[in-house]
């Protein structure tokens, strides 16, 4: 029964995020849509501690159509940076922007609080370390929300890089290198023959 609840759950995303595909829908109206039926849900077995529905929809889509989510208006974007100066810039500035993404903390809307943040931080050097230290608090709170022990790890990392506590992969990549170049320039010697 449990092996059987878990390919039904399986066939039925698959199946309802090819149909709502079919009508036309990008990858985000397609997460909208699909949600297990009751019954799929109910299941403590199908609980979403791995992956989640609207991480396996975004990848069923991507599978079958790539990374263009069928609005040309995406099809080709401006530099992230640049992206967030004009959002920034339409929120009347960084401390208006900021003030909004506090907004939309303390109502509990953690997700666009977040993506706000990092944005301000982005095109705002002045805003940056407060807009950093909200989206920390909007993705450690998302983190605590979080039934995917894979979800919950990558909000929980990224809030405490932001907050200066763990490294950066950048920061770690560049330890690495160091440690590398280091190792070799004390193993490699250089003979000059008499």
């Amino acid at each position: 029964a449990l092996l059987t609840d878990y390919r039904d759950a399986i066939r039925f995303v698959h199946d309802q995020t090819v149909r709502w595909m079919n009508q036309g829908l990008s990858p985000d109206e397609v997460v909208e849509r699909v949600r297990l039926p009751q019954r799929l849900a109910a299941n403590p077995f199908l609980a979403e501690h791995y992956g989640t529905v609207e991480w396996s929809v975004r990848s069923i889509f991507a599978g079958y159509m790539g990374w263009f989510g069928g609005d040309a208006a995406f099809l080709s974007s401006d530099p992230p940076k640049t992206r967030a100066q004009e959002i920034v810039d339409l929120a009347g500035g960084g401390a208006p922007a900021l003030a909004q993404a506090q907004k939309a903390f303390d109502e509990g809307r953690y997700k666009w609080a977040a993506e706000l943040c990092a944005y301000i931080a982005m095109a705002d050097d002045a805003q940056a370390p407060a807009a950093r230290a909200l989206e920390a608090r909007a993705l450690r709170q998302l983190g605590y929300d979080s039934v995917s022990p894979n979800g919950r790890n990558y909000y929980l990392t990224q809030a405490g890089q932001l907050e200066g506590k763990i490294p950066t992969w950048g920061t770690i990549i560049a330890t690495s290198r160091v440690r590398a170049n280091a190792a070799k320039a004390a193993t490699t010697f250089s003979y000059t023959p008499a």
